[in-house]
Parts: structure tokens; C-alpha cells; sequence
């Protein structure tokens, strides 16, 4: 079912980023709302706090409903008291999740405008066949329909469908506004139209119109960024035997399908796409080599269509071949020379290994991370031994000695991941080089912030105080003890007292050892808040507000008298509106607590 109102933000991924035709300048364009987005998260601003927290899309009915059902309680606590902001536990939060956004943004996660809607058939061609006139549909050749797009005046859009593996499924969209339009599809104001005419179905993967959706974005980087001389990849699928089901061919129909390598198949286009510019820079896009690559990528993309109709064509899918990433020997003989008849050949496929993730990868597996940056400090360390500098620095020499310059090529010959000037590659490291300064903005001033306000000051707790305290010392140093002997890391004596327990589990336990204690919940809030606030300011206090979160929460309203609090809300009048968030407008509206 399609909701009501489409999102105004689209959040992208490497795979619809690395298919483009994009250099530096066009990747730090295509970041920049990204990187606006971020810098501007400000502790002093709590409303676009609470839009970054939980989304430009909202309206209030899906906020009512956060505060009616969400569990997490310290967000909830952000709206019903501004002030909380001041909190450093709230802060630290949200410099979490900063981390967070761009460390995922190093991997594609980046934002423009545009969203996903359902492909719509023409249904004035539709209705022609009905009544037996010959089909021409609405929309002329090389046109499509989108009343979201139209109200907004845009007449082109770059169009692309997940998962996206080749250049040539991402179509640019050319859209048809005219009287005939807004007379017929004048109650379509969701889904995006096709015209009867072309092919675009074929080059998004095989789409067909059984509620596949499709994202389009009005970004002109991406729009330029379009190949648009690609042809679509398609194949022809086998059809699958007739047979009359019996339980037997159910089980084993289903017992098939197991076991997808469609993350192998898209990980190698990904590979592919970040050899390429090395492969162009080396030998020309006219080679061998360059045509080859572009070959395997169309292979994936025939090879990730193939798997996901795996189940409906009832054949296994070929997995990557060998020579795509095995290295070839060549035989010499004693002399050194070259002896292999297959020489030629074998030269080709060893230059044209797709045997290494792409430096953005680091982003996307932690064991790569792990074994690039492992890599880069054994270089540095003899870097320094060899030149008295680290290999950075050696980079931004300008004049260097042969020496050097082999030091600097064997550096990226045998590095774990292609460093390559491929687009997702460029991405992640311009995103790498923006200093957001997220460290500084967490310092506040204490005394800004009273958590008393956590607290129900009708109860006294003086004589069970020492009792909350020792059960929940005694409980986190019997959580730490667990996690240490569970941990193999050597460095798992700086464990924090109370970071790294599962909370899911130890909320529960906690709760329950504190419930013999004391039977009122916020008679133990109260013993909690000053133990977590007072007598240990900087300790993390996520297991507090996972236990006992909604007593905090329920204390905040009780204190301030509240029953409804401000929330920005999208709208779309001009000149009546609060704040700006993502290049849209926002009116606070009341929302109930």
C-alpha cells in the first residue's frame, strides 16, 4: 500500500553513487547538503535537534504516535522539556549518532531531495485496450508523469531502481505536464508513469508494475552524472517446467531458494567500479582491459537479475568466476623469459582482478577496516624509519626521488583496498577531510542544567539510598566481569563502569534486584538520578535511562505541569513558517504528551 504523502528527502547508497560519471568537484557538490546538514546540528537550536533526531517527514500524527508507543525515552524527554538539551548525557547521544551519519555517509548514505514511488503503467493506454482503440497512451515518447515533481516545477529527474548494479539503470526522466495530463491522471498524485513507448522498464533491472518502487531525485550532479549512452543489460530467463504440485515440490522449491550470493555478485561490481578509473588512467578507455571490466560489471548485473528471479526460473545462478579474482602464474623459464603460450591472455585477467574492496568498503566491513588501517600504520612505521616522515607527508612532497615514488607505488600495489579515484572513493574521502567539529560542540556549561527535574520530589529516599547504590554497584561490576571474560581484546581493561552491557537483558535484571529494594519505581528514580547526576556526573548513563527511562519521562511532565509540547512540522506556506530544515519549511505545532 502506498502511503499517503511521499518524503521530500532521499536517502542515497554506493550503489546508485558509484554508477554515475562523477569527478572530485561533482562529489563535493553532491555532499554539500549533506555536509550543511550536519554542521549546522546545533545544541542550541533543540527543534532542529528534534528534526535530526527523528526525521524531516513527520507530521503529527506519527509524532503523537513516538510519544504514545516509542520506548526511548530521552528523546521523548527532549520534547516535553527543551531544556534537557543541556544535559550532557543528551548531547553525548546525539554526538553518537553525528558519528554515526558520517561514518554511513562515507558509504553512499547521503541525502538529496527526491523519494521512492510506485512505477505506474500509463493507464490511459491501459483504458485504450479496454475499449478496443488502438494503444498510443497519454504520454508521449520519452516522457513520464509525476505529479510530485510537477508541483514543484521540476521537468527532469534522474530515476534509478535498488538493487542497481549497472550505469545504464539510471534513466534520466523527462516529465510531461500539459491539460490533456492534469484532465486524466488529475487523481494520481502518487507514482511515478511510464510512457507505453520505451524501454525504461528494461533498464531498471526488469521492473514490472507489481508495486516495484523507484527513486528519483531533481539533483543536476546527478542528472549530469547520468550515462546516458549505456544500454540496458537484460537476459533471457528460462522458463520452468509445468508441473502439478505436489507437497514434495512446495519443500523443495522453498529449501531452494535458500542460500542468496547476491552480496558476492553486487561486492564485485563494486570492485569493478573502483578499478575502472585505475584501469583508464593506465591504459585508455579504449583498451582491452577497460572494455573487460565494463563486461564483468554488465555480467553482475545479468548475474544479480538472474539470482533474484532464482526462485521463479528454478535454476542455480553461476557464481563469480575464479579468473575474475584468482592471479595468474606465467611460466618462465631460467632465465626469466616468458615461455606461457597463454601469456597474453593471462596478463589481461591479472590486470584486470577484481580481488579488492574498494577503499570505501572500510566503511561497510570493520575486518577491512581493521586490516587497512593495520596496513597504514606498518607503513608508517617505516616511512619514519626510512625518511623520517609518516607516509602522508611523503605524498605531499613535491619533489621526490625514484626511490620514493616506488615507496609510494608499492604502497598502493599492495594495499588491502583500491584507493582509486572511483566516485564512492571520492566521496568517503572528501567526507573523511571535513572537520565537523562534533567534539567541541558537546562542552556545556553544568549549571545550564538541573536534574532535579528527573526527579518526583513528594518522596523521600534518604534511608534506601545506600541500598539503590550498592545493588547497582555490585550489579554493573558483575556485568563488567562478564563482559571481560567474554572479551578477547587485550584492551578490555578500559572498559567504562557501565558501557558495553547488553541493555536489552541487564535493564531487566537491574529492575528487578532494585524492585526488592524499593517497591516504588520513583522513589528508586530518585536514588538513580542523584547516584547517575550527582555522585557520578561523568559516568554513561544509558543503563539508567533504558531502565527506568519512563519514569524519568513521566517525572519531566509531572514537574513542568505540561500536557502538550512544540514540534516542528513540515509546511508548505511560504510565509508562515519557524525554521528551515533541509531547505524545507517547518512550523511548530502543538503535539500531545
Amino acid at each position: 500500500m502506498s502511503p499517503r504523502e511521499t518524503k521530500r528527502m532521499l536517502k542515497l547508497n554506493y550503489q546508485f553513487i558509484q554508477t554515475l560519471n562523477l569527478n572530485k568537484n561533482d562529489v563535493e557538490k553532491l555532499a554539500e547538503q549533506f555536509v550543511e546538514w550536519i554542521t549546522k546540528v546545533s545544541y542550541d537550536d533543540v527543534y532542529y535537534m528534534l528534526l535530526f533526531l527523528l526525521g524531516a517527514n513527520n507530521n503529527a500524527e506519527k509524532i503523537n504516535n513516538f510519544l504514545s508507543s516509542s520506548e526511548v525515552y530521552w528523546i521523548k524527554a527532549l520534547i516535553a522539556n527543551n531544556n534537557v538539551k543541556n544535559d550532557k548525557y543528551i548531547r553525548t547521544k546525539i554526538r553518537e549518532l553525528i558519528k554515526t551519519k558520517i561514518g554511513n555517509a562515507c558509504k553512499g548514505d547521503i541525502y538529496v531531495d527526491g523519494n521512492f514511488q510506485v512505477i505506474v503503467s500509463d493507464p490511459y493506454g491501459f483504458m485504450q485496450h479496454v475499449c478496443g482503440l488502438p494503444v498510443t497512451g497519454l504520454l508521449k515518447e520519452g516522457k513520464s508523469y509525476s505529479n510530485y515533481w510537477n508541483e514543484r516545477g521540476v521537468v527532469q529527474v534522474d530515476a534509478m531502481r535498488s538493487p542497481l548494479t549497472y550505469m545504464s539503470e539510471h534513466v534520466i526522466l523527462d516529465l510531461q505536464k500539459d491539460e490533456e495530463t492534469e484532465k486524466w491522471y488529475r487523481y494520481c498524485k502518487l507514482g511515478i508513469i511510464l510512457n507505453y513507448h520505451g524501454h525504461e522498464t528494461f533498464n531498471f533491472a526488469g521492473s514490472d508494475f507489481d508495486m516495484d518502487i523507484l527513486a528519483t531525485t531533481s539533483n543536476r550532479t546527478m542528472i549530469k552524472g547520468v550515462c546516458q549512452d549505456e544500454l540496458p543489460v537484460v537476459y533471457d530467463a528460462p522458463k520452468p517446467k509445468k508441473i502439478v504440485f505436489a507437497e514434495d515440490d512446495l519443500y523443495e522449491s522453498d529449501t531452494f531458494s535458500f542460500g542468496s550470493i547476491i552480496g558476492s555478485i553486487t561486492n564485485k561490481s563494486s570492485n569493478g567500479y573502483a578499478k575502472l578509473p585505475l584501469i583508464e588512467k593506465e591504459f585508455g578507455k579504449n583498451s582491452q582491459e577497460y572494455k573487460l571490466i565494463k563486461s564483468r560489471l554488465q555480467q553482475c548485473c545479468k548475474a544479480q537479475s538472474a539470482q533474484i528471479d532464482k526462485a521463479k526460473i528454478g535454476q542455480e545462478v553461476k557464481g563469480i568466476p575464479k579468473v575474475w579474482i584468482n592471479r595468474n602464474k606465467i611460466k618462465k623459464n631460467k632465465k626469466g623469459e616468458v615461455i606461457d603460450k597463454h601469456a597474453r591472455r593471462k596478463i589481461l585477467y591479472n590486470n584486470t582482478l577484481l580481488d579488492k574492496y574498494p577503499y570505501f568498503f572500510r566503511y561497510v566491513y570493520k575486518d577491512t577496516n581493521r586490516n587497512y588501517k593495520k596496513y597504514l600504520d606498518e607503513y608508517n612505521v617505516i616511512c619514519k624509519q626510512k625518511y623520517k616522515m609518516n607516509f602522508h607527508e611523503l605524498e605531499s612532497l613535491e619533489k621526490k626521488t625514484l626511490e620514493q615514488k616506488k615507496f609510494i607505488s608499492n604502497f598502493y600495489e599492495f594495499c588491502p583496498v583500491l584507493i582509486s579515484d572511483s566516485p564512492m572513493n571520492l566521496l568517503c574521502r572528501h567526507i573523511e577531510s571535513i572537520n565537523f567539529d562534533i567534539a567541541q560542540k558537546i562542552k556545556t556549561d553544568d549549571k545550564l542544567f538541573d536534574f532535579t527535574i528527573y526527579k518526583r520530589h513528594i518522596f523521600e529516599y534518604d534511608q534506601c539510598y545506600n541500598d539503590v547504590k550498592l545493588a547497582v554497584k555490585k550489579f554493573i561490576a558483575e556485568q563488567r566481569n562478564v563482559i571481560i571474560a567474554n572479551n578477547t581484546d587485550d584492551n578490555c581493561e578500559d572498559i567504562d563502569e557501565n558501557n558495553g552491557i547488553p541493555l536489552e537483558t541487564a535493564s531487566e535484571n537491574l529492575y528487578e534486584r532494585l524492585d526488592k529494594v524499593n517497591k516504588n519505581p520513583y522513589i528508586i528514580v530518585n536514588c538513580l538520578v542523584d547516584y547517575f547526576y550527582k555522585e557520578k556526573p561523568k559516568s554513561n548513563k544509558d543503563l539508567l535511562w533504558t531502565t527506568y527511562g519512563k519514569y524519568i519521562y513521566k517525572n519531566i511532565i509531572e514537574n513542568t505541569g505540561n500536557t502538550t509540547a512544540l514540534f516542528p512540522i513540515p509546511c508548505d506556506d511560504m510565509k508562515k513558517y519557524d525554521l528551515q530544515y533541509l531547505g524545507y519549511n517547518y512550523k511548530l505545532q502543538e503535539v500531545k504528551l
